[in-house]
């Protein structure tokens, strides 16, 4: 998939069980995957291994904490093509 043209998807709870695997196969149909979760030792695992399959990054985020949520809207660029709710 040309850069130009890379969908970008967002998979809450992404760092491990259904979420990562759902982060996986994202990555795997060609999406620049983001996740969140809310232990930053088990985002950077998960990212450190699904590198391989395409572009990843992640972020601490605990969704109970609506301030939080609401920074990193602000601070979000770029478009959201698909939204996994796994926390």
């Amino acid at each position: 998939m040309a850069e130009t043209t890379r969908r970008t998807a967002l998979v809450t709870g992404g760092s491990k069980g259904i979420g990562r695997s759902i982060a996986k196969r994202l990555l795997g149909a060609g999406y620049e995957v983001k996740i969140c979760a809310r232990h930053a030792d088990e985002i950077d695992a998960c990212v450190a291994e699904l590198r391989e399959h395409g572009p990843i990054e992640g972020f601490v985020l605990d969704l109970s904490d609506r301030k939080a949520i609401f920074e990193v809207c602000k601070a979000w660029t770029g478009t959201l093509h698909a939204l996994v709710g796994d926390a």
